[in-house]
Order: structure tokens, then sequence, then C-alpha cells
């Protein structure tokens, strides 16, 4: 069984990555299992949030995902799939500092 990666904050999914770690060339971007996106769904998930170690916050609906993402399944990994980064929005964490 697999768990859901990240932490569910109302209807959005929030996961730490490391950029240079999971940053997918073949998609261009992110991927997660199938399952995994299937237990998302199930709980109510919505939105996909991803932020990266270098300080980036990338956002996409799950829906978006599911339409727009690509499937695949490396060696004896579980069924995957990805999503490009240009179909993901950039959400700007430092919005509002002006303000301070």
């Amino acid at each position: 069984m697999l768990k859901i990666p990240g932490k569910i904050i109302g209807d959005k999914l929030v996961k730490g990555v490391k950029r240079a770690k999971h940053y997918m060339k073949f998609v261009r971007g992110y991927a997660w299992s199938k399952e995994q996106i299937s237990r998302a769904k199930a709980a109510g998930v919505k939105v996909l949030e991803l932020q990266e170690d270098t300080g980036r916050v990338l956002r996409i609906t799950l829906d978006n995902v599911l339409e727009h993402g690509t499937n695949f399944q490396f060696g004896g990994f579980e069924p995957q799939i990805g999503i490009a980064e240009s179909k993901m929005t950039e959400i700007n964490t430092k919005q509002g500092e002006l303000f301070k």
C-alpha cells in the first residue's frame, strides 16, 4: 500500500522536492505514481503543490495532471504520470514583502 507523499492541507497536496533528484528530463517536469494520484483524488485533493529546494513553488490542478500528463513506467517502478513544468503555475512566494 502506497502512502500519499507530502501533506494534505484542505484540498491541496503539498510536497517538498529536491530539483536535482526529482526533476524528470523525460517529461520536463515532475511525476507521481498513478496509485498516489488515485489516493489523493479519493482524499479530496484538487491541487498539487511542489515546493522545490530552490525556493520555487509550482502548482497544478489534479484534473490538469490527469488531462495533460504523460503515462509511463520505468523498470520495476509502478506506473507513473508525469507533467511538464510548463503546464504548472509558479507561485510568487515573495509577494507582499514590499509591504512589510
